[in-house]
């Protein structure tokens, strides 16, 4: 699971579907793909995040960049074999579990104590 915070930003991966939900990997064949659509939090304090090649980016640009680091993070990580890939996709429906894709779904919560909801539900 992955999962950003900053205030009024959330970002929630979810293993969804008809079956278990789970990832079809293996330590034989440890690549995951998940799929983005490219949707974003609009970032008004860029500067705050502490990162300056962040500051000419926009929004989107900036999200993918956020990805691509949790990603590398995992990656990296000596104690898991599965390898993180993102793959954006213009045409992505996040709602549906039909199309065995695991995807990245980004939406606005009013409510701060409900950090992340899942749809569908499982």
């Amino acid at each position: 699971m992955i999962f950003l915070h900053s205030p009024r930003v959330y970002g929630f991966s979810l293993l969804s579907g008809h079956v278990e939900a789970r990832l079809d990997i293996s330590p034989n064949h440890p690549n995951v793909t998940f799929h983005w659509d490219g949707s974003s939090p609009n970032f008004t304090y860029i500067e705050e995040l502490g990162i300056p090649e962040f500051l000419e980016l926009s929004d989107e640009q900036i999200m993918e960049r956020l990805i691509l680091r949790a990603f590398h993070i995992w990656n990296h990580n000596p104690g898991s074999y599965i390898q993180l890939n993102l793959q954006k996709d213009l045409y992505l429906d996040p709602a549906s579990s039909d199309d065995l894709k695991h995807t990245i779904v980004l939406n606005e919560q009013k409510n701060l104590s409900s950090s992340a909801y899942a749809t569908p539900k499982i």
